[in-house]
């Protein structure tokens, strides 16, 4: 039988209002600030230690995404006007605003370890220097980019599209003429919609459209499959150690685990508290805890690896929509769909 968990809460702290739907969340590096996204256009700068919020700028029609340089000296975020925008930290101005190509900028990433910044609109996939400059336009996916994410070392870019994964290895230094990019795709009949990639970057998993979550690992062309979700599958999370991958695909999370052989043939773990569809997963940059949020407005604090209960929950006043723990795992913020920012300080 699992063990039960040291005690811990997730204790309401600081909060505020955005005014409309919360659709991206970024911590800075030392979480003195939080950036934000939200569905009026908004790009704000929170600072919750002083209790100020800056709205630095906007996208028209709809901010829906951010992201945060490692260095913590840069910001990009993207929005419904078809535009990658670059801000200065310090300063918080905006510096660049950039061509997506496509009706929507959705997706947004910051290559760890370096300087690129990838951008996803449309069926584009587009690599941008720091000072603005196109550095590549990666065009062959399906369909729409449902999901991109980096690699930890930043030597890999995945894309979910419809076929499943396309994954870019770039190398060079982030200037037209020294990065090069080598593309191979790993397919699958069907809309992928999330891109995880295991601490260790040996294996990636993506949620699918058919209600399916499929991993390949390193090297490996067919992949493995876990079947049986009620719905399609947007919630993908790697536990610190990549022992767990935690799924959302309905009002149940499943969490594999990825210990010994790994997740096939066996059962997985079932958390079972909330009563509407899993919205937000994220597990804690640190630990094997777990922070889920729900369309029941409700958010728990979970430990798959200790106990299949819920250590701690809350009820939202509105839907939780996105979540994001600070990189020293101190603090979780939770966005809503209200515009509600709250964060909550683990005890």
């Amino acid at each position: 039988m699992p063990r039960v968990a040291q005690a811990a809460r997730l204790i309401p702290g600081w909060e505020t209002s955005l005014g409309d739907y919360v659709t991206a969340l970024a911590w800075t590096p030392r979480g003195a600030r939080l950036l934000a996204a939200s569905a009026d256009g908004g790009i704000s700068v929170l600072e919750p230690e002083q209790g100020q919020v800056s709205t630095i700028g906007e996208h028209p029609r709809g901010a829906l995404c951010v992201s945060v340089r490692a260095d913590g000296e840069m910001y990009a975020s993207g929005g419904q006007d078809g535009k990658l925008a670059l801000w200065d930290a310090a300063a918080l101005r905006e510096v660049a605003r950039l061509p997506g190509d496509a009706a929507w900028v959705e997706h947004v990433a910051f290559q760890p370890r370096g300087t690129l910044i990838a951008a996803a609109a449309g069926k584009h996939l587009k690599l941008w220097s720091p000072d603005g400059a196109l550095v590549r336009t990666l065009s062959d996916h399906a369909s729409t980019i449902a999901a991109i994410g980096w690699d930890s070392n930043g030597r890999q870019l995945a894309a979910a599209a419809y076929g499943g994964l396309w994954i870019h290895g770039v190398a060079g230094t982030p200037s037209a003429s020294n990065v090069t990019v080598a593309t191979h795709t790993l397919t699958w009949q069907g809309s992928a919609l999330s891109v995880a990639w295991h601490p260790d970057n040996k294996i990636i998993a993506s949620g699918m459209q058919d209600g399916t979550v499929h991993f390949w690992r390193s090297g490996a062309r067919e992949s493995a499959q876990m079947s049986g979700y009620p719905t399609k599958v947007r919630q993908t999370s790697w536990s610190a150690s990549g022992r767990f991958l935690a799924t959302g695909g309905g009002e149940q999370i499943t969490v594999w685990d990825f210990r010994g052989k790994g997740p096939e043939g066996t059962r997985p773990l079932e958390l079972n508290w909330h009563v509407d569809l899993v919205a937000a997963l994220a597990f804690h940059p640190q630990s094997h805890y777990l922070a889920s949020g729900g369309r029941d407005g409700r958010l728990a604090l979970w430990h798959p690896g200790e106990t299949l209960a819920s250590l701690d929950a809350h009820q939202l006043p509105a839907i939780a929509a996105v979540l994001a723990w600070s990189a020293d795992g101190k603090r979780l913020a939770v966005g809503c769909e209200s515009g509600l920012v709250r964060l909550y300080d683990l005890a």
